[in-house]
């Protein structure tokens, strides 16, 4: 009996082994959105700024994001841009905190940069945002 059945699930077992499996693939570059690539259009400066998880949150995500891609659209613009952050951290025995703070000051000979938020991703791979900015 078991002779009979042997070459019978060593065929299936060959077929099973050459058929496609769909499997989920991993992060791809071109999953990526392609303003990540291309910030600007259509004559518009684009930035892009981008952020890991925040540990105040995903606020203070959102907020650092976009501070770099105006940083980066004041850049293309010619600004002086000086940014800088102070992490300052205090304890107890029984307890901790920290206080971030993320400065950025943008200088011009009188122009003041404008700018809106036309997309963001979140990177599902590194939790990392992504917020695309562009002038108007």
């Amino acid at each position: 009996m078991i002779l009979k059945t042997l070459p019978i699930l060593l065929i299936s077992v060959l077929i099973m082994a050459c058929t496609h499996h769909n499997t989920p693939a991993g992060p791809r570059g071109n999953d990526r959105p392609a303003f990540i690539y291309n910030p600007s259009v259509n004559g518009k400066i684009g930035g892009v700024g981008i952020a890991r998880p925040h540990i105040h949150g995903p606020n203070a995500q959102r907020n650092l994001a976009i501070s770099r891609a105006i940083d980066e659209i004041a850049r293309q613009k010619g600004t002086q841009v000086q940014s800088w952050q102070t992490v300052q951290t205090t304890g107890t025995r029984d307890s901790a905190s920290t206080h971030m703070d993320s400065v950025s000051i943008q200088t011009t000979s009188g122009e003041t940069i404008h700018a809106v938020i036309r997309q963001m991703w979140n990177d599902p791979s590194s939790s990392e945002l992504y917020v695309w900015m562009l002038t108007h």
